[in-house]
């Protein structure tokens, strides 16, 4: 019996050299990239994606989707500087930083979740129709980060891609219905004054008192 439990010892400890070596030589970083066209303007995608107030209405991570989730905003509401960060007992806590933008062509973040433990750097690249091999705003959804020498964390990298690749795609999808909404709808006009009888309406405009008078002579 002692002989059997030392075998099964070393089998156990065997396996987990193999996990560990294995994990130190898998990749230590992940990326994570994603793309959607879209018939709405450069512009208009841009400012939904540099207002990261707007980031709680089109991404994946909603109220909707997650009613616990809290969200905090600082500095300023739209480009670099932009903030907002999140608690959830479902999602977990953690923050976002606009770091970098171009006008109507990139936006890069910073991600953190559960205050520093685990860092990522993301970018939204926004291609505008160049009338030739494409017809549509192109929007391509990129975020990286460091896996370090925990060989955990490297077996986890592997399914990244799988595991966050359908939230990016919702979001993209989200981002162009939202951006294309806003362009087909037509702006608000403002009804024109009309007077009130009695206030400056025609018994008391200046033409009108005229032509009074010249009915009275």
């Amino acid at each position: 019996m002692k002989k059997v439990l030392i075998r099964i010892a070393i089998g156990l400890g065997a396996v987990v050299a193999l996990f560990v070596v294995v994990g130190l030589l898998l990749p230590s970083k992940y990326t994570v990239t994603r793309s959607i066209e879209t018939t709405a303007d450069a512009d208009t995608v841009y400012a939904h994606v540099a207002r990261v107030k707007d980031w709680t209405v089109w991404t994946a991570w909603t109220t909707k989707e997650y009613p616990d989730l809290k969200f905090k905003f600082q500095g300023p509401e739209s480009g670099t500087g932009a903030e907002y960060s999140w608690t959830s007992e479902s999602t977990g806590n953690g923050s976002l930083k606009i770091t970098r933008t171009v006008p109507d062509a990139l936006v890069e973040y910073e991600l953190a979740f559960d205050g520093d433990a685990m860092l990522s750097y993301g970018k939204f690249t926004i291609e505008p129709p160049d009338g030739r091999t494409r017809e549509k705003t192109r929007i391509t959804w990129t975020m990286s980060g460091e896996l370090g020498m925990n060989p955990i964390n490297r077996w986890f990298g592997l399914f990244l891609d799988r595991l966050m690749g359908p939230d990016f795609e919702k979001g993209l999808k989200q981002l162009a219905e939202m951006s294309e909404k806003e362009e087909s709808t037509p702006p608000e006009q403002e009804e024109p004054d009309v007077d009130e009888p009695g206030e400056g309406g025609t018994g008391d405009h200046p033409a009108a008192g005229d032509e009074n008078k010249k009915n009275k002579g």
